[in-house]
C-alpha cells in the first residue's frame, strides 16, 4: 500500500490527485487498485500517512489533531485459510456466491474457533476480517448457515467430483490410485437426529446416539470424500458404498483399496476384486485367521520375526512380521491384569474374614465376573481353602502370548507391482486416516457433539469438517519439519490484526510491516508472501 500523487493538466490548469493505492496481480499483469482518495486531506496528514506506509512511526499520525488509532480485526489466520483454499481449488469449486462464501466462513470458523454456528454467526465474525479477506459485507445468522449446510449436502458429490477432476488434471498419474479408508463413530446431542442410532463407539461415551463416518483419503492422507451412515451401520458394510462412489465418480483405471482387518471381509474383498474393474486390496487378517493359516501349514510360527517374511498361496500374498515392542506391551498388560485379580481376591478374602455372615458363593460369583471382564477366564481359576486362591494355567497363558505382537498383511497385488516392504508401508499408512479422525474428532476441529437434527444438516456439517481438514492437512504437511503444533500455528496467525487509522470521516486500514519471528516462519513455510497487504 502506498500514496500516489497524480498530476494532470486541463485547459492550462494543473490538478493534483492524491490516492492510497495497492498493487494487485491479475494474471500476468499488475494493476494499481485505488483504496481511498485523500486529495482533500490536509497535507500534513497526507505526509504522515505516506511516512507511515513506508515503514515510519505511526505515532506521528496520532499526534495530528483529530487523528486516532483503533484496533482492527483478526486477519492472518483467515487470510491464510482462504489462500490455501484457493490453492486446493476449494474456493473456486464452492463459487463466489453467498453459499460458497458462507461455507468458507464455516470452514474458517471451525479451524480458528471450534465453536457452534450460532457463536460464529453472532460473535466470531465481529472480530474477523470477513469483508477485507472475502469481500463479503452481508449480514447473516445461524439460519443462513443451516441453509448452507443443506446446500452442501445436496451438492457434496458435485463438489468432490470437481476437486478430483482438478486434481487428476494436475496429476494424471493418480488415475492409478491407492486409497486409504477407515470408519469412526461420533456421538451427537439430543434424540431427534435423523441419522443417529444407538451403537458401539470407542472412547467410552455411553448413553448417546452415534453416527458412522467413513473417510476416504489418498496415500498421503489427503481427504477425497466423506460419507455419513446411520450409527448402527457395521464398519465393513460402509465399504460397498465407498466403492460405488469411486466407480461412479472418480473414473480411476486401477485402485488399490487399503482397509483394516475389520473393514475388508470376504464380501468386501469379493466386491473389490470382481470384474470388470478387478481392483486390488491391502488389509490385515484377524488372530483366528492367522491360527487357521498355521493349522493349514500355509505359514509357520517361527516365520514371525522383526523383519518381514512373505508367503504366497493361491495368488494371495501374506506378509508376516512380529513387533517385539508390541509383544512386550501385550505381555506386560497381561501380567498387570493378573496382578489386579490377585489384589481383588486378597481384598475379598479380607472382607470375608471381617464379615462372617457374608456368603462365599456371592463373593465367588463377583470374583468370576471380574475375571471374565478382564478376559482372563482361560488363564485364571479360583480355588478355595480357608480363602480364595488364584491358580494360573501356565499353558493357557503361553497360548495367549503365542501370537503377541504378530500380524499378517494380506494383499492380491502382484509382487512385480508392489514389494512386500511397500505393501507393509501402505497398510501402515492407515495411521494417516486415524490421524485425520484424531484432528477432526478430538484435535483442532472438534466435530462433536453435533448439535443438528436433520439428515441434510448432519451431512453438510461433516462435509465442512472434511474440507476444513483438507486445509489443515495441507498446513501440517507444509510445516511438518517446523516443530510448531497445528493449534499453535492457527492461534499465532490469528493474532495478526490490522489497525484502523481514522481522521474525521476517513479510515485507513494498516497491517503490521514487521511480524513476529514465528508468524514470519509459518508464512514463509506456507509460501505466503510477507508483509501482508490489505
Amino acid at each position: 500500500m502506498y500514496v500516489s500523487r497524480i498530476y494532470r493538466e486541463h485547459k492550462h490548469k494543473k490538478y493534483l490527485t492524491v490516492l492510497i493505492q495497492k498493487s494487485v496481480r491479475q494474471g500476468k499483469k499488475v494493476i494499481h487498485q485505488t483504496l481511498a482518495n485523500i486529495t482533500k486531506w490536509p497535507e500534513q496528514v497526507i505526509e504522515a500517512i505516506e511516512f507511515a506506509l513506508k515503514g515510519g512511526n505511526v505515532k506521528e499520525l496520532q499526534e495530528i489533531n483529530g487523528f486516532i488509532e483503533k484496533q482492527g480485526k483478526a486477519y492472518g489466520a483467515l487470510k491464510v485459510i482462504v489462500e490455501i483454499a484457493k490453492r486446493l481449488g476449494i474456493r473456486e469449486v464452492l463459487g463466489r456466491g453467498k453459499t460458497g462464501i458462507l461455507t468458507m466462513i464455516m470452514i474458517a470458523g471451525m479451524i480458528i474457533t471450534q465453536k457452534s454456528r450460532w457463536h460464529i454467526a453472532n460473535y466470531w465474525v465481529k472480530d474477523e476480517a470477513i469483508e477485507e479477506v472475502l469481500g463479503f459485507k452481508e449480514r447473516f445468522d445461524e439460519d443462513d448457515l443451516y441453509e448452507t449446510l443443506a446446500w452442501l449436502s445436496k451438492n457434496q458429490g458435485k463438489i468432490e467430483d470437481k476437486l478430483w477432476q482438478r486434481r487428476i488434471k494436475e496429476r494424471p498419474e493418480e488415475l492409478n490410485s491407492l486409497f486409504l479408508y477407515d470408519v469412526t463413530k461420533e456421538y451427537v446431542e439430543g434424540e431427534q437426529n435423523e441419522l443417529a442410532e444407538y451403537g458401539r463407539m470407542a472412547g467410552g461415551v455411553k448413553g448417546k446416539k452415534v453416527i458412522a463416518i467413513g473417510l476416504l483419503t489418498d496415500k498421503d492422507g489427503d481427504p477425497l470424500t466423506v460419507e455419513v451412515f446411520k450409527g448402527n451401520t457395521s464398519d465393513h458394510k460402509t465399504v460397498i458404498e465407498q466403492l460405488k462412489k469411486i466407480r461412479e465418480h472418480y473414473g480411476t483405471k486401477r485402485i488399490v483399496f487399503v482397509g483394516d482387518r475389520g473393514m475388508l471381509k470376504s464380501q468386501q474383498i469379493e466386491e473389490i476384486t470382481k470384474e470388470p474393474d478387478r481392483w486390488n486390496y491391502i488389509t490385515a487378517i484377524t488372530k483366528p485367521q492367522i491360527e487357521g493359516l498355521i493349522n493349514d501349514e500355509i505359514i509357520q510360527l517361527d516365520m514371525f520375526d522383526n523383519s518381514l517374511c512373505e508367503v504366497e498361496n493361491e495368488g494371495i500374498r501374506y506378509i508376516l512380521r512380529k513387533n517385539p515392542m508390541r509383544a512386550e506391551e501385550i505381555r506386560r498388560n497381561l501380567e498387570e491384569r493378573i496382578k489386579y485379580i490377585e489384589k481383588v481376591v486378597g481384598a475379598k478374602n479380607e472382607y470375608l474374614d471381617k464379615h462372617k455372615k457374608a456368603k462365599r458363593e456371592i463373593a465367588q460369583k463377583n470374583l468370576n465376573a471380574e475375571i471374565e471382564k478382564r478376559q482372563l477366564s482361560k488363564i485364571i481359576t479360583l480355588e478355595y481353602d480357608q480363602g480364595f486362591r488364584v491358580k494360573i494355567n501356565e499353558g493357557a497363558k503361553e497360548e495367549v502370548l503365542r501370537l503377541a505382537g504378530c500380524y499378517v498383511i494380506k494383499t492380491d497385488v502382484p509382487k512385480k507391482d508392489l514389494s512386500k516392504e511397500d505393501a507393509h508401508a501402505r497398510y501402515k499408512d492407515l495411521t494417516k486416516v486415524e490421524h485425520a479422525f484424531e484432528i477432526i474428532k478430538t484435535g483442532l476441529l472438534r466435530i462433536h457433539p453435533i448439535h443438528v437434527r436433520k439428515e441434510e444438516s448432519v451431512r453438510g456439517h461433516v462435509f465442512v469438517c472434511m474440507l476444513a481438514y483438507k486445509i489443515t492437512h495441507y498446513i501440517e504437511s507444509k510445516l511438518k519439519d517446523s516443530g510448531y503444533p497445528l493449534r499453535y500455528i492457527i492461534e499465532t496467525l490469528d493474532k495478526i490484526q490490522y489497525r484502523e487509522l481514522i481522521f474525521k470521516s476517513h479510515t485507513l486500514k494498516k497491517l503490521p510491516d514487521i511480524l513476529s519471528e514465528d508468524q514470519t516462519a509459518i508464512l514463509n513455510g506456507l509460501g505466503i508472501k510477507t508483509p501482508f497487504q490489505l
